[in-house]
């Protein structure tokens, strides 16, 4: 199998390739690192994601945790005018408190113990992205020493959605 992740979804798939070893090639697009972030200030966007969730309002949510993933204005009306993709991040943001929760809880421990997956790994992210919480190339490197990192120019968090061509050429090269 070939499994890739992208965000939160490269965190699982990149702890799940430590527990798969016969995994052919491992694709990870910009995983977050919780833990860089200032506990405090995500526990009150936890609660007012929560409380606008519990209101029903997915669209507020997604506007209060989407610049927390460095993706811009022009970016959220981009998607908001795919109406099949901006419905999918509707139902999929009701996830997103538990998970930044459970990134929070485990904190950098998980890195001091962890052991690089022995699987040809593609590292993707967008030469944009400049939120905090992502790592850098270098600290990528430092996590994944025998990943290869790619950029893609002129691309943020969601280069893979914005600009389908160069992810896929990255990926299939």
């Amino acid at each position: 199998a070939h499994l890739f992740g992208h965000s939160g979804g490269a965190m699982y798939a990149l702890l799940a390739a430590t527990q798969a070893p016969a995994l052919r090639s491992l694709v990870l697009y910009e995983l977050p690192l919780i833990d860089r972030l200032d506990a405090s200030s995500i526990d009150g966007l936890i609660e007012r994601m929560a409380t606008t969730l519990d209101a029903g309002d997915a669209d507020r949510a997604l506007e209060l945790f989407l610049p927390l993933a460095g993706v811009v204005d022009e970016e959220v009306e981009a998607l908001r005018a795919l109406e099949p993709v901006w419905a999918r991040m509707r139902v999929g943001v009701r996830l997103v408190p538990r998970e930044i929760r459970s990134g929070l809880r485990d904190g950098p421990d998980w890195r001091a113990q962890f052991d690089p997956p022995d699987v040809p790994t593609l590292y993707l992210y967008g030469q944009e992205t400049d939120a905090r919480i992502f790592p850098s190339p270098s600290e990528v490197a430092d996590l994944l020493p025998n990943a290869q990192l790619q950029g893609l120019p002129r691309q943020r968090h969601l280069g893979f959605a914005f600009d389908p061509s160069s992810f896929a050429r990255a990926v299939l090269d």
